[in-house]
């Protein structure tokens, strides 16, 4: 919550500098520097959507995620290569927030099937 607010706030500060740049005075506007002007709103709305923008979140690889199968899968019937579907379980948390929600739908491939010897 304090980061949102502190980049609406910074997003309104840059907002309040581009407009209080653009209002220019008759004598100022035939000045030779006029052609300064936009390039300094453009780096002041780069600014701003920069620190407005989400940042990637990202899970270590070697993160344990608990998923429920969608289907069965058996080292009888399935083979390498097979694909299955499953739900995660719990949500997964990187850096104090949900990186992947509980419910997300998720996807594997089966890398290695051995018959179960008895």
């Amino acid at each position: 919550m304090n980061r949102r607010f502190a980049a609406i706030s910074l997003s309104a500060f840059f907002i309040g500098a581009i407009v209080a740049g653009c209002q220019k005075s008759a004598d100022q506007s035939s000045s030779p520097d006029a052609s300064a002007s936009p390039s300094m709103a453009e780096a002041a709305k780069s600014a701003v959507k920069k620190a407005i923008e989400p940042k990637p979140l990202v899970v270590p690889a070697d993160t344990v995620i608990a998923v429920v199968l969608d289907q069965t899968i058996s080292s009888k019937t399935s083979k390498s290569g097979d694909k299955f579907t499953a739900t995660v379980e719990a949500p997964v948390e990187t850096e104090g927030k949900v990186a992947i929600p509980k419910g997300a739908r998720a996807e594997g491939v089966v890398s290695d099937a051995k018959a179960a010897s008895i």
